[in-house]
């Protein structure tokens, strides 16, 4: 195993900690498009559901409550 000098040792905790850095960043940047998709996607359906016509009301008559059943 290669022994390795305080320098480098330095460089190498400071490489690694940019890189996770680095990496958090992006995983925010991720989140924050997603949630911003999810936004444009619930609005969308609430447009959709705000699109569809009332249903026409129920009239009261006799039609369709009885059945005739002939054995």
């Amino acid at each position: 195993m290669a022994s390795l000098g305080t320098g480098d040792l330095t460089s190498s905790i400071v490489n690694l900690a940019t890189a996770l850095s680095q990496q958090e960043l992006k995983s925010q940047q991720s989140v924050a498009v997603l949630d911003k998709a999810l936004d444009a996607q619930a609005q969308n359906a609430l447009s959709l559901l705000a699109s569809i016509p009332a249903a026409a009301p129920i009239q009261q008559s006799s039609a369709g409550q009885l059945l005739n059943v002939i054995a």
